[in-house]
């Protein structure tokens, strides 16, 4: 999109200049045609700034989607384990500070 709004530029800045020198070639008047000049020379900066304005809000959009992706990461780190501690082998509560579990002495790493 922001590519076509460009070429479109172009096309609108190059046309107007061509139909100004035709009507003016067959009018014999260069004067009267200056505002089908100007008017395109108006409308192509009205279609470059759209595509700088596109160009920037896809470049702003790109860095809030980074930014959202970070602070998800950040969210998903895993709480500390608040209860007591338990064996993974048979789930006996383990000791405070203590990693063999004292029913199937299972070390808890």
């Amino acid at each position: 999109m922001n590519g076509l709004l460009r070429v479109l530029g172009w096309v609108v800045m190059v046309g107007g200049a061509v139909l100004y020198l035709a009507v003016s070639v067959v009018t014999m008047n260069f004067l009267s045609s200056i505002p089908l000049l100007i008017s395109a020379a108006i409308l192509a900066v009205i279609l470059f700034g759209l595509s700088e304005a596109l160009e920037l809000l896809w470049d702003q959009q790109e860095r809030l989607e980074r930014l959202e992706n970070k602070l998800n990461a950040l969210g998903r780190e895993e709480p500390e384990q608040n209860g007591p501690a338990v064996c993974k082998k048979c789930g006996t509560q383990l000791p405070p500070g203590g990693t063999f579990c004292p029913t199937c002495h299972h070390h808890n790493v």
